[in-house]
């Protein structure tokens, strides 16, 4: 957020509105996300016009936010899974 803040501040304000968009759907229904780690249980839902992700977890009804971050970044069990896949 802070690099989207420093180019345009009413784009940083776009995409916080986004979030809590998000955030709020989620709030509602906590299922809707795509599973991307069933170990975990962690959901991902997108901002598609963002290129961002929100990874979350459910819990007994409670969503929990875990990380907004970049859809261009790999997960840490993909980069695990890729370094044993090396080996």
């Amino acid at each position: 957020m802070k690099r989207i803040a420093e180019n345009s501040p009413a784009s940083a304000v776009r995409f916080n509105e986004a979030v809590d968009k998000a955030a709020r759907r989620l709030a509602e229904f906590p299922e809707s996300g795509r599973i991307v780690n069933g170990a975990l249980l962690l959901r991902s839902v997108s901002l598609p016009r963002w290129g961002y992700h929100l990874l979350y977890v459910e819990r007994g009804g409670d969503v929990l936010v875990l990380t907004v971050r970049s859809g261009r970044r790999r997960y840490l069990w993909e980069m695990l899974t890729a370094e044993e896949d090396e080996e």
